[in-house]
């Protein structure tokens, strides 16, 4: 009982310092790197024989073409349950047959499917319905900018393959609206493709800029690890002496950067300069890529030497200090520490934390619209982790989400005025909105429980039973009126 009672004193603490953060991962599998993984929910296996209402939603008949915006997404067979889906990559095309304000159904191989409109864009993401250059024109980079994979700027998705410095040019072989696609040939002769924003391109080189080749200026080193000084972030493709911030790489709060490889030493005019690789954002188990750029040597350090959390807050302005708080890594599965909040690629993990493992929580900040937390992992050494995959449990017991968590999670659902109802029947509550064999808890005829949130197709509701438990129920299995025995 002991244990019981501090295991809910935690989760209260937790709750209370963090209220202003929220999750959105939501039911994205989020595989990790070499180690260990971030965490992964997976679908339920099974439903249980129980009869769901037809979702009250107005159809209408659609004959296009819309692409997926998520990194994994489900499709499901049935709108008001997860039994049966199946998960696609991001910028998956798929044929809409039928739409409504919160729901579309498609056609994915042969199958009809349902898809949530939160995950979904209309954008022409591989530029299949853009106008053919004929013949390929020769355009230049207006600034430094990157080439993505798909006609989008969404990280998640549409990863960067490469990148042109100012006044380099490209061969555009089709024009969309905003973005133009544009060919590639690398050494070997290999023909692949990518899209550029139409905007960082022109006809003509840009007047008045530093157009060269810099190699000539640094000699090749050993590879070596070097360290991001406080507050410094800008790294450039081209090494200005005058100090001018042109040609930036972006480098900003979503793609922070601790640490950098050096491969080449400036000499002459630009002996206070370092050549390093920056490791492109790639989809875990992709080969990691990197483009070359260049940074002074005013910003980087030798050692990452034992340093103060306010200094280390000083390089992610987005996180913010807390009272410490000992935490344990769920009991399902290893965990990744991050030396950035970047949870991509693998040359950013620091350690491996095992289950139950005990770890100290100093600050937490929002990325990507997911709560990370900064941890202590030895005197002076900070890591980040996915905050959902921490747990006050020593066992490593998940802890139940918060209602605000819940909401971020499940975009269909909005919190209501919390109402008393009471079950007019048995009914199974569940710990997502699907019916599986797994019944965490029953409510039985006349039992009262709180509604807080409701689905937006007018299924599912949230309610709390006793508390502080939540619970996913059918909405139609609830009444403010309480039965007669």
């Amino acid at each position: 009982m002991k244990k019981r009672l501090l295991a809910l004193l935690l989760a209260g603490l937790l709750t209370a310092s963090m209220a202003s953060c929220i999750s959105r991962e939501g039911e994205r599998t989020n595989p990790g790197g070499v180690g260990g993984t971030e965490g992964e929910q997976k679908p339920p296996s099974s439903t249980e024989d129980i009869t769901i209402p037809p979702a009250p939603l107005t159809w209408e008949d659609a004959d296009d073409y819309i692409y997926t915006t998520e990194t994994s997404v489900s499709l499901r067979v049935n709108v008001s349950t997860v039994e049966g889906s199946v998960r696609v990559a991001g910028a998956t095309k798929l044929h809409r047959v039928k739409k409504s304000a919160t729901w579309s159904q498609v056609e994915y191989e042969g199958t009809t499917y349902y898809i949530a409109n939160d995950f979904l864009t209309a954008d022409d993401l591989l530029g299949e319905g853009f106008a053919a250059c004929t013949p390929a024109q020769t355009m230049y980079a207006t600034t430094g900018v990157n080439i993505r994979k798909y006609a989008s700027a969404t990280a998640s998705i549409s990863v960067s393959i490469g990148g042109l410095k100012q006044n380099e040019t490209v061969t555009v072989v089709a024009k969309g609206e905003s973005w133009n696609k544009v060919m590639l040939t690398d050494d070997k002769g290999n023909v692949s493709f990518g899209f550029v924003k139409a905007e960082f391109l022109s006809k003509d080189p840009v007047q008045g800029t530093v157009d060269k080749n810099y190699a000539e200026y640094f000699d090749a080193c050993e590879p070596k690890i070097m360290y991001v000084a406080e507050g410094q972030y800008n790294l450039r493709l081209e090494p200005h002496k005058d100090g001018q911030i042109r040609d930036t790489l972006t480098v900003n709060k979503e793609h922070p950067v601790l640490t950098l490889k050096v491969n080449g030493i400036g000499k002459g005019d630009y002996a206070e300069w370092y050549r390093v690789s920056y490791p492109d954002a790639v989809k875990e188990g992709d080969p990691q890529t990197y483009t070359d750029c260049y940074i002074h040597s005013s910003c980087l350090k030798e050692s990452l030497e034992s340093t103060t959390l306010e200094g280390f807050l000083k390089l992610y302005p987005d996180f913010t200090k807390c009272d410490e708080l000992t935490l344990y890594v769920v009991n399902t599965t290893p965990m990744n520490a991050r030396k950035t909040p970047v949870f991509e690629g693998v040359d950013n993990i620091g350690a491996t934390l095992q289950p139950k493992e005990a770890v100290k929580v100093v600050a937490s900040g929002m990325v990507g619209g997911s709560l990370r937390y900064i941890i202590e992992y030895q005197e002076g050494i900070y890591y980040f982790v996915t905050a959902r995959y921490l747990t006050p449990n020593e066992n490593g017991e998940p802890a139940p989400l918060s209602l605000t968590e819940l909401l971020a999670q499940y975009k269909s659902f909005t919190a209501c005025t919390a109402t008393e109802v009471y079950a007019i029947g048995k009914v199974n509550c569940y710990n997502t909105p699907a019916t599986v064999d797994v019944v965490p808890h029953t409510l039985a005829q006349g039992d009262k429980a709180t509604m807080v949130a409701k689905s937006s197709d007018g299924i599912w509701c949230i309610v709390q039973v006793g508390e502080d438990k939540l619970f996913f129920a059918g909405i139609d299995r609830f009444s403010e009126i309480k039965p007669a025995n």
